[in-house]
């Protein structure tokens, strides 16, 4: 089997609106699918790769897709569960550059995800390319300012889950803290 190698070429962030200030930690359940409805990007995420072994019938040869994430210092890596496959490319090549496709990732594709109190939310987004369940490398597309939702986890879980809690039945909790 044929190495698999890929190189960014060009990256465009998304356009994000600000992020609201009535944001209430239970809207953001999922980074996935809450960002559909609060603070959704107002534009794409695209990206322009090289493919030197692309197939005319398969571009992503010898992997069988590629998968996208948002790395947050401080916070972990978010991993997008929509894998980009050969039919989601965008054959951009040129006379001067061939096997070159683009890939967009609509308003609503883009996760917002929480990040940890006090940390930046800034991330960095890669492309990880997978052949089934074999990893064949990842690389680093750009930046994106401004992505995760900042304030909405500064407190412990088991707190947050004592409130919830307390709330539901009715009852005032004493605070140990």
């Amino acid at each position: 089997m044929s190495r698999f190698s890929l190189s960014i070429h060009s990256f465009t962030p998304p356009t994000l609106p600000a992020q609201p200030d009535d944001i209430n930690p239970s809207d953001f359940k999922s980074a996935i699918h809450s960002s559909r409805t609060i603070a959704a990007a107002t534009s794409p995420l695209c990206f322009t790769l090289s493919l030197p072994s692309a197939r005319p019938n398969d571009p992503l040869y010898p992997a069988t897709h590629l998968q996208i994430t948002y790395n947050f210092e401080g916070s972990g890596e978010q991993f997008i569960p929509n894998p980009i496959t050969s039919r989601d490319l965008i054959d951009a090549s040129t006379e001067e550059e061939v096997n070159l496709y683009s890939v967009q990732l609509s308003g609503n594709d883009i996760a917002r995800s929480k990040v940890n109190h006090g940390m930046t939310s800034n991330a960095d987004v890669s492309v990880y390319a997978w052949r089934r369940e074999k990893l064949l490398g990842k690389w680093l597309v750009g930046g994106v300012e401004g992505l995760g939702i900042v304030g909405l986890k500064s407190e412990p879980i088991h707190r947050l889950r004592q409130k919830t809690w307390a709330k539901a039945k009715g009852v005032e909790l004493q605070d140990s803290e």
